[in-house]
């Protein structure tokens, strides 16, 4: 026989963990003085709309990816976050590796 558990137990561990993403990523962004102003209902209708899969490969999501990456002066914001798997968001972390370091390398030139 099962348990009687309900939907607020029942889904309490899932936003716990959503709201948890959503606000290391906020402090993240803070700390590059970068907008910090994505909510956990805006995160949960974004994840919603990628039927809780990466915006990338459509696999199961792990992370939060900011479209235009904190690096680069993106913030956590609504119109710059997309659910990511681990593997299509280290492969836009080597793509930002690669603009960086043409930046710097920009940079010393034009200098």
């Amino acid at each position: 026989m099962f348990s009687q558990i309900s939907p607020v137990d029942f889904f309490q561990p899932l936003l716990d963990r959503e709201n948890s993403r959503v606000q290391r990523n906020n402090e993240r962004a803070t700390k590059a003085s970068l907008p910090a102003t994505l909510t956990l209902p805006q995160w949960l209708a974004i994840i919603h709309h990628y039927r809780w899969s990466c915006a990338y490969c459509r696999g199961p999501y792990e992370s939060i990816d900011h479209i235009i990456p904190i690096a680069l002066g993106g913030g956590t914001t609504a119109h710059n976050c997309v659910p990511a798997c681990h593997v299509c968001n280290g492969k836009r972390q080597k793509f930002v590796n690669q603009t960086l370091n043409a930046r710097a390398t920009l940079a010393q030139v034009v200098a």
